[in-house]
């Protein structure tokens, strides 16, 4: 069973730092760009530029997401998205990171130390749908049959941290 890390924020670049410092992407991983003229169409075509200019291309709206994937030593996939993206109704920068249960958790735990990171969730099978208004304590989806365990920050800062369902 997959284990899936979905991440968040109000900017890009601090989850894209997370990804150079702890994924540590290689040539031989596949890439893919999706522009924004072709969001719609899913049709992610391959490309070779690198993590941080795929990034500056994203923040400038040239492309709606960008997605990799690693074969070795285990399978993982990573997803980059623009907010709104494809009509989403969330207003954030989304990070998506699909791979074997012990990599996802240390990856959910990295996240919680970045700043700029607004919320961060381990879940099962897929990534958890949010919208903006999710992003809060009160209102977050704590519920939701996928979670394992998420994390939302406070307006003070603080993470407030709880299991879900799939966690127990």
């Amino acid at each position: 069973m997959s284990h899936v890390v979905l991440a968040g924020g109000h900017e890009l670049a601090p989850i894209v730092a997370f990804l150079e410092r702890d994924l540590k992407v290689k040539p031989d991983w596949w890439t893919g760009a999706l522009s924004a003229a072709e969001a719609n169409s899913l049709n992610y075509r391959d490309i070779r530029d690198p993590l941080p200019a795929l990034a500056t291309r994203l923040e400038a709206g040239e492309l709606a997401s960008i997605q990799m994937r690693r074969e070795r030593p285990q399978r993982l996939l990573l997803g980059l998205y623009s907010p709104h993206f494809c009509g989403e109704p969330s207003s954030l920068w989304r990070c998506v990171l699909e791979g074997a249960e012990v990599e996802m958790a240390s990856f959910y735990d990295a996240l919680r130390n970045i700043d700029g990171v607004t919320f961060v969730t381990l879940s099962i099978e897929e990534a958890l749908v949010l919208a903006s208004e999710d992003v809060s304590i009160e209102t977050f989806p704590w519920q939701d049959w996928r979670l394992i365990q998420a994390a939302v920050r406070s307006p003070s800062g603080e993470w407030v941290e709880r299991r879900g369902p799939a966690g127990h």
